[in-house]
């Protein structure tokens, strides 16, 4: 009885063993193992982000700066999402979602929460909204020329301005 078990639990404690193993929970290196851990080089770096407020600002603000072109976006965007918050130049919270960038980087799909723009707000205050973004973009990103606006993986709708194809940046 006593070694049923034994038998048991050690095949038991085996299983748990081999199950971490495969989900990557356990690692199990030899001492002679050539497995190098890959390291991402993030450095700090200063970005302009624009906005506007009656007139042109801009504000420099400094951020962990990553290596791939699809998370510089997405810290650029952010970064003037917040910015465009504590100016109070827009009224609620809105996150950057998803951020793609085609193969030739040079369009941009930048995916939001929710419309920044809003509906009352006259077309020229849209416009210079939207011009902010592009020059925060092309400010600290040589190579998007193009960026295609999303709500939640469709296209930004309104009634002025036409979303279904992208905007220069340049």
């Amino acid at each position: 009885m006593k070694r049923n078990i034994t038998i048991i639990l050690f095949a038991l404690l085996a299983s748990i063993i081999f199950f971490g193993w495969l989900s990557k929970h356990i690692l199990l290196l030899s001492p002679f193992s050539t497995h190098k851990v890959k390291t991402r080089k993030i450095h700090k770096k200063v970005i302009k982000v624009f906005y506007y407020q009656q007139k042109e600002k801009q504000e420099l603000v400094s951020v962990f700066w990553p290596q791939t072109m699809q998370e510089q976006l997405y810290t650029m965007v952010t970064g003037w999402l917040i910015l465009l918050k504590k100016e109070q130049i827009i009224p609620r919270d809105i996150f950057l979602g998803t951020v793609l960038v085609d193969t030739q980087n040079l369009t941009a799909y930048l995916s939001f929460s929710c419309h920044f723009l809003q509906a009352f707000e006259p077309t020229s205050q849209k416009l210079d909204l939207l011009e902010s973004l592009f020059k925060t973009i092309s400010q600290n990103n040589e190579l998007i020329t193009k960026i295609i606006l999303l709500v939640d993986h469709h296209p930004m709708q309104d009634d002025f301005l036409d979303f279904s194809q992208a905007w220069p940046i340049t």
